[in-house]
């Protein structure tokens, strides 16, 4: 009973202590107002209120020079006042704003407050999980066509590979190497008779080496193969042997005859079709994008054409055929084939990770700068963290990243308890395209938070700074600016970060606890507060990364005055916070939201092959991502399109 009174003789304390008085603004006056005093006691004005199950929360408004028992209207219900001049009431909960009008006796009070099930921390919260979420079909990995234009993993492999990095990854990797020169592996019957000629020498130059001509990539369970065509693949070859067939002597005109002799040490070119299929593991190590060789299932030589140019004749043709017959020769040719399955898929696997790990969004290059309601700059820099890198045959290649907006300048507010949000379920809209791209609105809600921070809610507004439609649609009520009369000067504070929520087909951004206090002439004679709550939607989203909405139309607007007015002045004040509630929202949505970050993947423009940096031949910051086409869905904005350049 103690903690009780003490809660309410802290409430009266309260009470008595937020009386309205005048602004130290000299130049925006609020006169005293004569109707009772109405004070938010819990939640208070601008709380942030925290409920898992978002059932109910029991609220308490004090309100002075009223009679016990006197009947005050909370949100148009009937709650009496007690004996310590409080009302207390249970208000349900919704995620978001949550509205509290109190009326009593001519005068009102509008308490606002958020409400959510769980809120972030404004810095890199790992409880987050994913807000950002890149996914790739099997059409996104490989799309069938060349690499004029990059539009697929593939397409990174294939510029990467015609540029000469590949050529010089498997050069500096395989470098010189053997053959196996025993025709067979005993035990069993060798055939010596069946080869045209014996090696003792074998040794092959990659350094000319050019890399496959084709490639397909495929998802499955866990990682990618990745099945590598190259026809017509030249080798240098220098080549210690003999030849095992007679050759016939050489006459000349004199008649003089000599037997050629079978040994050759010689220099030739080997040309051979290549494929290579090998399985690559793709997933999140540590915290990292990490792409392997799983395996290298097959690597395969075919077609073989030798040519010993300095050799003649007979001797020539035996030396050539002898190692055109060795070359296809899983046994002979098992120590070449493992080198070049290994080096080649080393390589790739340092292309497809240099894309894979570039996972991010263009916006994180640089600070962006938006603008609060007074038009003033604000600087932000996205952070982005990765945190879902997965690959199945059925679902596709998830890229997740987590996201964070930190300030470039100073904060004027405290976090509170950071950034509200609901889980929200990237994976909802499934994959229909090549690619999709879907950010949650905790991204969205991040940026409005870190603004809020940043006082974008805050300032001085001149009227003519005010900018609404010809029309202004608010609920009981459509407002043509041109008639409503303006006050002078507006100061505005913003109590709480607006929160933004993305619905199917809208966009629904809610901005509480604005406190605008007005001066002018008119109904605005000696000083009007107007506490302020609204709820804009959008109805329509244009196309591109910094997306714009439109069709904007209130739907919830709350405003309380002090002093308490009637008649022709209540209705100019009221109709002109219509007009300055639009202004607010379609501010917040509009100029204060940052571009969408969606998720893309930087593709290397250079890798290091060998201890040397050398050049993809892909321009330098190109990113691969989905067409920017976003639509509107619960809880999220979303694209699906083709993967292509960004």
């Amino acid at each position: 009973m103690a903690s009780l009174r003490t809660f309410v003789l802290a409430a009266l304390l309260v009470a008595c202590s937020d009386a309205p008085a005048a602004d130290p603004d000299a130049s925006v006056p609020l006169d005293a107002p004569a109707a009772p005093a109405i004070t938010c006691v819990a939640p208070a004005h601008g709380e942030m209120v925290q409920d898992a199950t978002m059932g109910s929360v029991r609220f308490v408004a004090a309100v002075r020079d009223v009679a016990p028992g006197t009947m005050v209207r909370v949100n148009d219900v009937a709650v009496p006042v007690d004996a310590f001049g409080l009302v207390t009431t249970d208000v349900p909960l919704r995620f978001g704003v949550i509205d509290v009008r109190v009326e009593a006796d001519g005068a009102t009070e509008l308490c606002s407050f958020l409400a959510a099930p769980e809120y972030a921390h404004e810095r890199d919260d790992p409880e987050l999980g994913t807000t950002a979420l890149l996914q790739i079909a099997q059409s996104g990995v490989d799309d069938g066509d060349d690499d004029t234009m990059l539009g697929s993993v593939d397409d990174v492999l294939a510029r990467t590979s015609r540029s000469g990095w590949l050529a010089a990854v498997l050069g500096a990797g395989l470098g010189f190497f053997e053959f196996d020169t025993r025709p067979c592996v005993p035990p069993g019957p060798c055939g010596m008779d069946s080869y045209s000629a014996s090696f003792d020498v074998l040794d092959f130059d990659t350094s000319m080496l050019g890399g496959p001509q084709s490639t397909e990539v495929s998802i499955i369970d866990g990682g990618l193969r990745v099945v590598a065509h190259g026809d017509d693949v030249r080798l240098t070859t220098h080549a210690v042997g003999e030849v095992l067939v007679p050759l016939p002597g050489m006459c000349t005109p004199e008649g003089g005859c000599v037997t050629p002799t079978p040994e050759f040490d010689t220099i030739g070119t080997v040309e051979v079709d290549v494929a290579v299929t090998l399985t690559l593991d793709v997933g999140l190590e540590l915290g990292r994008p990490l792409v392997r060789v799983r395996e290298i299932e097959a690597v395969d030589f075919d077609e073989a054409e030798v040519s010993f140019p300095d050799l003649e004749g007979e001797k020539r043709s035996a030396a050539e055929l002898g190692l055109r017959e060795r070359l296809p020769d899983a046994e002979i040719t098992r120590t070449v084939r493992g080198d070049f399955g290994a080096t080649y898929g080393d390589a790739v696997a340092r292309v497809i990770g240099g894309l894979v790990s570039g996972i991010g969004s263009g916006l994180g290059a640089a600070p962006i700068s938006v603008r609060g309601i007074d038009g003033t700059p604000v600087a932000l820099q996205l952070l982005t963290t990765p945190t879902r890198v997965e690959a199945r045959e059925s679902e596709g290649l998830a890229l997740g990243l987590r996201t964070s907006w930190a300030l470039m300048g100073a904060a004027t507010r405290e976090s509170g308890r950071g950034v509200p949000m609901m889980p929200i379920d990237l994976d909802a809209g499934g994959l229909e395209s090549a690619s999709r791209s879907a950010v949650s609105e905790i991204v969205m809600n991040q940026a409005l938070h870190a603004l809020w921070r940043a006082g974008a809610l805050d300032g001085v507004v001149a009227p003519d700074m005010v900018v609404a439609p010809d029309m202004v649609v608010a609920p009981d009520m459509v407002v043509a600016p041109d008639m409503v009369v303006a006050p002078d000067m507006i100061r505005v504070e913003g109590a709480m970060p607006p929160v933004a929520q993305a619905r199917a087909g809208a966009m629904v951004v809610s901005v509480g606890g604005i406190t605008a206090t007005a001066s002018g002439t008119g109904p605005w004679a000696g000083g009007v507060r107007m506490r302020i709550s609204v709820a804009g939607r959008a109805s329509t989203i244009s196309e591109g990364d910094d997306p714009s909405y439109g069709g904007l139309e209130l739907v919830e607007l709350q405003v309380a005055t002090v002093p308490a007015l009637s008649g022709e002045a209540r209705d100019q004040v009221r109709a002109y916070a219509a007009v300055l509630a639009h202004h607010i929202a379609s501010v917040m949505i509009n100029d204060a939201m940052p571009a969408v970050p969606a998720p893309t993947m930087l593709a290397p423009s250079a890798l290091e092959v060998g201890g040397v940096v050398r050049e993809t031949g892909i321009g330098s910051g190109v990113r691969l991502g989905t067409s920017p086409r976003f639509t509107l869905a619960e809880g999220r904005l979303e694209a699906q399109g083709a993967l292509r350049e960004r």
